[in-house]
């Protein structure tokens, strides 16, 4: 299995387990989601400067994504990155990461 393929299966999991965690609702609007019509959005975003900042293992970690629908949704779900809030959570996956307690998705 090549690299790529090892991505995709990665997101796809992610993917479906966020779907079930969350009952198949919005995360930011709490309405059904179509599987085949939600999207993952990146809680801190992945701006250049937040991946050099805080990593792109952090960046992608399954934690720093939720599921919403597209557009409004998606864009709601999203923290200032310059915000205390953002800090403290990004803060709590690396250190996660650190202490080898979860699976990161790789890409």
């Amino acid at each position: 299995m090549s690299r790529r393929e090892r991505v995709s299966d990665q997101i796809q999991e992610t993917r479906g387990k966020l779907y079930s965690d969350q009952n198949a609702l919005c995360w930011w609007c709490h309405l059904p989601m179509a599987f085949n019509d939600f999207e993952l959005a990146h809680r801190v975003p992945q701006r250049r400067w937040c991946l050099d900042r805080w990593g792109a293992a952090a960046v992608q970690h399954p934690r720093n994504l939720v599921a919403t629908h597209s557009g409004y949704c998606n864009a709601r779900a999203q923290l200032d990155p310059e915000s205390a809030e953002a800090e403290v959570h990004m803060q709590s996956i690396r250190k996660e990461i650190r202490f080898g307690k979860t699976t990161v998705v790789e890409g």
